[in-house]
């Protein structure tokens, strides 16, 4: 156990120095990864790996290649950070067998895995799932009508997928935020597709039935599990984004009180907001949608079109103590090299986001982003995000929110 907090100081301490390797482009695996999430799961993901002096690996999911940073080689061990996520692949250099050391969470978690390295022969070969694709493929390609019903609740998604062939990306957009980037294919009748950045690991798989309705099961993390049903329905709809969260009575002040990057609490009110329209962000550094949507923002800061905009963050974060807290928000801010001020709100949860931003009627997601106009008062509210992977949603989200600021400038 003492060697495993070391470990831990010493990574936390890395990733609070580094900046991001993300890049988004189609890259050729030439191995695999999995992992065993408990004893009856395993996710499997793509990999680019290179041994050498300097051993490269990079994850890929899709349109995503994730390059991880060698930070450290002890005797034949290999450690690989990961650019924003807050966690480290750890493997033997000959065996090629270790773990993902997972510090998204307040406790660390540590996931078995095995990498395997093969050029890819046969053309119509899937290396990730191991398995050939189908000559005679059904294609899932389209846009799906999909619930997810986990025993304890149903929520609505839709499924966006594309095929390439036999082979098969997409994601699901849901009410809170889309599940990235996710690539696989169909074999014996069965579509797979997976996921894993850092953040999460996702495997979802589904058969069509009589009805051409999917019928499916997904799987996230060492534990949670959904069935899921998709039916093609090019017009799915959710819930508008800025119709989920909104202030109770009318476009009102927002108050609140935090805390700086020092610890000290700091209200933010009239005096601090007037002036010039405002965004405040509610994120957190464990959430793979407030990546996306930070990286959106930061680009927005680097315009000149929004130099007179104020964009600032509050994030609710894992940790024990509002001084782990705040060490991870440092970390975030400083891998992603965000330029604008990230305050901490609380903890990881919807409902001490719903305490301290007492003038909505809740939050319900991460990211969730509040529009001000330059009298501080709450003009619209938006819920989740839509990231790059999810195309033309993705552009249609930067053109409403760009419009929508662009009005408040000239009010």
């Amino acid at each position: 156990m003492g060697k495993l907090i070391n470990l831990i100081r010493f990574l936390l301490t890395i990733l609070f120095t580094m900046g991001s390797g993300f890049k988004s482009t189609y890259a050729q695996p030439n191995g695999r990864g999995e992992l065993y999430m408990n004893d009856r799961l395993v996710i499997p993901f793509d990999i680019h790996y290179q041994s050498s002096s300097k051993p490269k690996l990079s994850i890929i999911n899709g349109e995503e290649k994730i390059s991880l940073i060698l930070q450290k080689r002890n005797s034949d061990s290999l450690y690989f950070l990961f650019p924003f996520a807050s966690g480290a692949l750890i493997f033997h250099e000959k065996t090629l067998r270790g773990y993902w050391l997972n510090l998204n969470k307040t406790m660390p978690q540590q996931i078995p895995l095995t990498l395997s390295l093969r050029q890819v022969v046969e053309e119509n070969y899937c290396l990730k799932f191991e398995h050939l694709y189908e000559e005679n493929y059904k294609d899932f390609s389209g846009v799906f009508s999909v619930e997810f019903d986990d025993q304890k609740e149903k929520t609505r998604a839709i499924a966006l997928f594309n095929s390439r062939g036999p082979a098969l990306e997409g994601t699901f957009r849901t009410e809170t935020g889309d599940y990235r980037y996710l690539s696989g294919g169909v074999f014996n009748g069965v579509l797979k597709l997976s996921c894993f950045d850092g953040y999460h690991a996702y495997l979802f798989e589904a058969y069509q039935d009589s009805s051409r309705t999917l019928q499916g099961v997904f799987y996230a993390g060492t534990r949670y599990r959904a069935n899921w049903t998709g039916v093609k329905n090019p017009r799915a709809s959710l819930l508008a984004s800025d119709s989920i969260s909104f202030p109770v009575n009318g476009p009102v002040e927002l108050d609140i009180m935090v805390q700086d990057l020092r610890g000290k609490q700091k209200q933010l009110g009239r005096s601090y907001f007037q002036g010039k329209p405002t965004v405040v962000q509610l994120l957190g550094s464990w959430c793979p949608n407030c990546l996306d949507e930070s990286q959106y923002i930061q680009s927005m800061i680097s315009s000149e079109r929004f130099k007179g905009v104020r964009f600032i963050g509050v994030s609710f974060e894992n940790g024990k103590t509002p001084k782990d807290k705040i060490k991870r928000i440092k970390a975030f801010k400083n891998r992603l090299s965000l330029t604008y001020p990230v305050f901490l709100g609380g903890g990881a949860t919807v409902e001490e986001a719903s305490r301290i931003f007492h003038q909505l009627n809740g939050v319900f997601s991460f990211p969730t982003t509040l529009f001000l106009d330059k009298k501080g008062r709450i003009i619209e509210v938006h819920s989740g995000f839509d990231g790059p992977a999810t195309g033309v949603h993705y552009e249609a989200l930067k053109q409403k929110t760009e419009g929508l600021l662009l009005k408040l400038m000239l009010e």
